[in-house]
């Protein structure tokens, strides 16, 4: 089977699209362990106008662009944000929403900014860019604990493990909606990322397709009503067109 972009247009049998399932609400598996998520739903749309077979592929943060220019998947579906670390190595599509990343913290324990949290420990998602940039934000003497999900990081702060997780506002926002009774709270923001589709790099025809089928998806009101969907009691904050 051919590969990339224009192959995946003109006859492909599937697309490959790479998905970071530990990502919600963009990648998540649901209580029946399916695939789920406003990124899922968008790439099953996006395979449906392409009128191929989607194979969804569950890929870790560190793993995430590899797989794409190794040729592993032909498009990513990741939490892929529009950042120096990602923009050169792979195509972005036009951005689908905002990412932004916070600070958690107890109630009445909030710190004001990363200057506070000097001589603190702070719960980082290991491999996620937001781990790399909160280690890159905090002052000398911060401890990082490294956990697996933002769920854990949480957990860590609420159970005073930690003082202070970063994860995306998404993560604490559906943490607050479940459990209303939590002591968490959003202290300051670390980081707004616009988030996009990657493609191959030197495809233009596959990333002139995807662009257009955005194009028609945000005109005809999908983009904000997939929003709707993913993002309980938030407003719709799609990405505008770079």
């Amino acid at each position: 089977r051919g590969s990339g972009g224009a192959a995946l247009i003109r006859r492909p049998p599937a697309a490959r699209a790479g998905v970071w399932f530990d990502n919600p609400p963009w990648g998540m598996l649901d209580m029946w362990g399916a695939p789920d998520g406003f990124e899922v739903a968008l790439l099953r749309r996006l395979a449906a106008a392409l009128s191929v077979r989607l194979d969804l592929v569950g890929l870790e943060p560190e793993n995430r662009l590899p797989a794409l220019e190794l040729g592993r998947v032909d498009m990513l579906g990741a939490g892929i944000p529009y950042d120096p670390s990602v923009l050169g190595r792979v195509a972005l599509a036009r951005p689908h929403g905002w990412l932004a990343a916070v600070m958690a913290a107890r109630e009445g324990e909030a710190p004001a900014g990363f200057e506070a949290l000097r001589g603190r420990r702070v719960a980082v998602p290991a491999g996620a860019l937001l781990a790399e940039v909160t280690a890159r934000a905090v002052p000398a003497g911060t401890e990082l604990l490294f956990l697996s999900d933002p769920w854990q990081c949480l957990a860590a702060v609420a159970e005073r493990d930690a003082d202070g997780a970063a994860v995306q506002d998404a993560v604490l926002r559906q943490h607050l909606l479940d459990h209303p009774e939590s002591p968490l709270r959003e202290a300051f923001v670390i980081r707004r990322w616009r988030i996009a589709l990657a493609l191959p790099r030197g495809e233009p025809d596959f990333l002139h397709f995807v662009n257009g089928f955005l194009r028609v998806e945000e005109a005809a009101g999908g983009l904000a009503e997939l929003h709707r969907i993913y993002f309980r009691g938030a407003e719709t904050d799609i990405g505008a067109t770079p």
